[in-house]
């Protein structure tokens, strides 16, 4: 037992999280994934995972590939989370993405509120043009903020 997991710590081809099915595998054959944002645990894990899926998808890739390519679509720092979890631990896109999300979904910037934008305020030596913009960028980040809320923060 000491002996085989001696063998999966020191075996660099694969991420020990994965079982044997996932690091068995091969990519189909053609597969050119596009590119893809890095994750950086700056944005909404869920949001990040419906694109990383979909830009799979659209190379013709499956689950398994999703899993198999998922470690060169993070930011190398996030590699500590994945070579961390416990050995044999994902077998399923479904796996993954469910301890990813559970991991990450406290660490972006969530969109702000009503409030949030109204402590926008215009510096004492800032221009009107630069503070239109920098006002209209945040205000791009925000949801559900109806037209006249915003001419009232403003």
């Amino acid at each position: 037992m000491e002996r085989a997991r001696q063998e999966m710590e020191n075996n660099y081809d694969v991420f020990p999280a994965f079982t044997p099915r996932i690091t068995n595998s091969t990519y189909p054959i053609g597969f050119k994934p596009p590119p893809i944002d890095k994750y950086d645990d700056k944005t909404d894990p869920q949001m990040w995972l419906r694109c990383y899926s979909a830009a799979i998808l659209a190379a013709c890739g499956d689950d398994i590939t999703k899993l198999m390519y998922f470690p060169i679509a993070i930011e190398l720092g996030l590699l500590i989370w994945l070579q961390n979890l416990q050995p044999h631990s994902i077998d399923s896109w479904l796996a993954l993405s469910k301890q990813f999300v559970n991991n990450f979904q406290g660490t972006y910037q969530r969109p702000g509120s009503r409030y949030d934008l109204a402590s926008c305020k215009q510096n004492p030596d800032e221009g009107l043009r630069e503070y239109n913009r920098r006002f209209f960028e945040k205000k791009a980040t925000y949801v559900s903020l109806s037209d006249h809320d915003v001419i009232d923060i403003f």
